[in-house]
């Protein structure tokens, strides 16, 4: 595929994180989280950013 975040398995989803009764944490957390969502998409956009945080809702697919 030509799709670039493809190739460079740079795909990322908010549904691999789970809270404990099992919901999906961005739909649980996020509209009350808005700056963990910002800081995610920072994350994954200009890493060299925020070198020590780790992503609380968005996480790459494998």
């Amino acid at each position: 595929t030509k799709f670039k975040a493809f190739q460079n398995k740079s795909i990322y989803t908010v549904a691999n994180t789970t809270g404990a009764t099992g919901g999906v944490l961005y739909y649980e957390l996020g509209f009350t989280r808005p700056d963990w969502v910002l800081k995610d998409i920072i994350k994954i956009c200009h890493p060299e950013l925020l070198t020590n945080y780790t992503p609380h809702f968005l996480k790459k697919l494998p």
